[in-house]
C-alpha cells in the first residue's frame, strides 16, 4: 500500500504528532474488512462489557454514563476507576505477541498467516 501521514494534534512539526494512514488496493481493502470482521468477532467474546476501547458503538461517553448509573446503585461500597491513555499505544505493538495472543484466543491459522505477511512483508511507497 501506500501511506500518507495525518496529523493528530498539537504541533503539526512535531513527527509525533502523525500517524501514518495506507491507502489499499482493492483486493487488500477486502481482506482487511475480512479480517477486521473476524477480529471484532473474536474481542467481543474475550472483552469484558466494561472495556469500550476499539469497540463499535462504545466511547469514553458511553463507559462515563454507565460509571456513573452503577455509582448511583454502589449502595455506599468504595468505587474505583482505572483508565489509561492508549493514544501510543500501536506505535509500541510486538507484533510476535499480538499473533501470539490472538493464536490462543482461537483466530484461525490462514487468519493469523495474513496478518503476520502484513506485519512482515508489507512495503510502503
Amino acid at each position: 500500500g501506500e501511506w500518507i501521514p495525518i496529523h493528530k494534534k498539537d504541533d503539526p512539526l512535531s513527527k509525533e504528532n502523525y500517524r501514518p494512514v495506507t491507502i489499499l488496493i482493492a483486493v487488500d481493502k477486502v481482506l482487511e474488512q475480512l479480517l477486521c470482521k473476524q477480529l471484532c468477532e473474536l474481542t467481543d467474546k474475550i472483552f469484558d462489557d466494561f472495556m469500550s476501547a476499539y469497540r463499535k458503538s462504545y466511547s469514553c461517553e458511553t463507559t462515563l454514563i454507565r460509571l456513573v448509573e452503577d455509582w448511583k446503585h454502589d449502595h455506599n461500597k468504595a468505587v474505583g476507576v482505572l483508565s489509561s491513555d492508549m493514544s501510543k499505544a500501536f506505535d509500541s505493538m510486538y507484533p510476535p505477541l499480538l499473533l501470539s495472543k490472538l493464536r490462543a484466543y482461537g483466530m484461525s491459522n490462514s487468519s493469523l498467516a495474513i496478518l503476520e505477511s502484513y506485519f512482515k512483508e508489507r512495503k510502503n511507497r
